[in-house]
């Protein structure tokens, strides 16, 4: 006849016990026992555990040696429901301030670099205008003022104190100038 030998199974494996979650295992990480980790998340809940965490990196940031056992503390300040310290800007406040900051610091630079372009391109057009008007012969000269004031507007010339007559006039030469490099610089119209 055949034996057969008893079949003899393992024992089921057991669960593992499950790690701690990452709230208590930073609380482990700051020197608070596993044991107690789990007490103060499962008794206080997570938010009230991440303030008191957020408390105690403020004070270790702005006030270095302030608190002798920073373990010690964070537990009473868990287990009692400390109030923020004095002055006590959050993590996201820090965030937001720091980004507006930067964002103006971002608006600043960019406008000063579009002041830098504007009087670059001021100064090249001042060169330009400068450079056409030295050009011409004093004949020549003496056409484009007449032209210029034939543009403007008759009241205005006519209101011009000695004083300011030749002030204006410089200035509508300089904008008539500018008309014709303008209309030099645009391209013909295909038609």
């Amino acid at each position: 006849m055949l034996e057969v030998e008893p079949l003899v199974l393992d024992p089921p494996p057991r669960p593992a016990a499950p790690g701690p979650s990452p709230l208590e295992a930073e609380l482990i990480g700051r020197g608070i026992t596993p044991a107690m980790a789990a007490d103060l998340v499962r008794g206080h809940g997570e938010e009230a555990v991440r303030t008191q965490l957020e408390h105690l990196d403020w004070l270790a940031e702005k006030k270095p040696g302030r608190i002798a056992d920073p373990a010690a503390w964070l537990v009473t300040a868990i287990r009692n429901g400390h109030a923020p310290p004095k002055g006590f800007v959050s993590r996201d406040e820090r965030r937001r301030r720091e980004e507006a900051r930067q964002a103006k610091e971002r608006a600043e630079a960019e406008e000063r670099r579009r002041r830098r372009e504007e009087e670059t391109r001021e100064k090249a057009e001042r060169q330009a205008i400068d450079a056409y008007w030295s050009a011409l012969t004093p004949e020549q000269q003496a056409e484009l003022d007449a032209a210029a004031t034939a543009q403007a507007d008759p009241a205005e010339v006519a209101q011009e104190s000695r004083a300011i007559r030749k002030l204006g006039q410089r200035l509508r030469r300089d904008q008539y100038i500018r008309q014709l490099l303008a209309s030099r610089a645009t391209p013909p119209a295909e038609a």
